[in-house]
């Protein structure tokens, strides 16, 4: 898993993503994790903030890409108390992992389009 973005003058892998959302789970938890995503063309990380409650987090993070209108992007999303997803997608492909709750920490898995993916399709 170790797909290039390169946009202007960010460059990141799936794998450097994943070390980033790692870091925030063991600095602040999986309680309350927000929707996060990485727009390299802007170079810029958001979370998304103010979910009202009658809409998952992973519909969420779906149609806030489109509002954006990003052809490129990283994400971090939780599935469920346990497992956050993490995925790169651009026009040409796209890749999934999963970081899941372990004892020692959060171990990443590398795993499939997600049955809840829609985007851009919403």
């Amino acid at each position: 898993m170790k797909f290039t973005s390169d946009y202007g003058q960010m460059s990141m892998q799936l794998q450097e993503w994943i070390e980033v959302t790692r870091k925030v789970l063991i600095r602040d938890g999986a309680d309350g994790f927000q929707p996060t995503l990485a727009d390299p063309r802007s170079q810029q990380v958001r979370a998304l903030q103010g979910i009202p409650k009658s809409v998952e987090p992973t519909r969420a993070i779906q149609e806030w890409a489109a509002q954006l209108r990003v052809d490129e992007f990283f994400f971090a999303v939780a599935e469920s108390a346990d497992v956050i997803v993490v995925g790169w997608i651009s026009p040409v492909r796209s890749e999934f992992a999963e970081l899941g709750k372990q004892i020692f920490g959060w171990k990443d898995a590398p795993r499939r389009k997600p049955s809840w993916w829609r985007y851009p399709n919403l």
